[in-house]
């Protein structure tokens, strides 16, 4: 229910508005889980906050002068990650599980093959690429021409877990058996369960 892993058009084709789901389940059944996947989704993504950027002024400079952007303001571990690009926050979805006629939610796949969304739900190692400018020293008189060149550099970073999919559907919990009540009270609701 929390994983989706699935790529954005795969998600799509499982979307509770295509007829394909509206066959696999009742009306009732089909309206109730919409309801649980848009609660999960909607406190997901309410929890991942963008990341704002902190500046300082320069030293002995007037109250007018300009700021200098010095970085950006991220989460510590054990709480939901920053937005930095919108990228995870705007992936979030849920659709329908034929194999368990269920509802998943959690973000799709992104482009890229990183597995990203997982490592920060969970924690883990992730490869951190980064590109250094390296700047050209004159061979007759070992002074740095305006030549440069750049090389990519790759790091192993082990990334503390920042949980955003556990705690959403912790925190709607007390809220998906209200919206199965009406299904269940149903005459000839539970004959089909057993």
């Amino acid at each position: 229910m929390i994983t989706m892993g699935l790529s954005r058009s795969a998600a799509k084709n499982l979307f509770f508005d295509r007829e394909a789901v509206a066959l696999a389940v009742d009306k009732g059944t089909r309206q109730a889980l919409l309801k649980t996947g848009a609660i999960v989704m909607r406190r997901a993504r309410n929890s991942i906050k963008e990341s704002r950027r902190y500046q300082r002024r320069a030293r002995g400079s007037d109250p007018q002068a300009r700021r200098k952007v010095i970085g950006r303001v991220t989460s510590k571990p054990g709480e939901p990650p920053r937005s930095i690009t919108g990228q995870l926050k705007d992936g979030i979805w849920f659709a329908f599980d034929p194999a368990t006629r269920g509802v998943v939610i959690g973000p799709v796949r992104i482009n890229t093959p990183t597995p990203a969304p997982r490592t920060l739900e969970f924690g883990g190692t992730a490869l951190i690429e980064k590109r250094e400018v390296i700047r050209t020293r004159s061979k007759s008189s070992g002074r740095f021409s305006g030549a440069t060149t750049t090389r990519t550099v790759l790091r192993r970073v082990q990334i503390a877990a920042r949980p955003y999919m556990s705690p959403a559907l912790m925190k709607a919990l007390p809220r998906i058996p209200e919206q199965f009540r009406d299904i269940l009270s149903r005459p000839g609701a539970i004959q089909g369960a057993v």
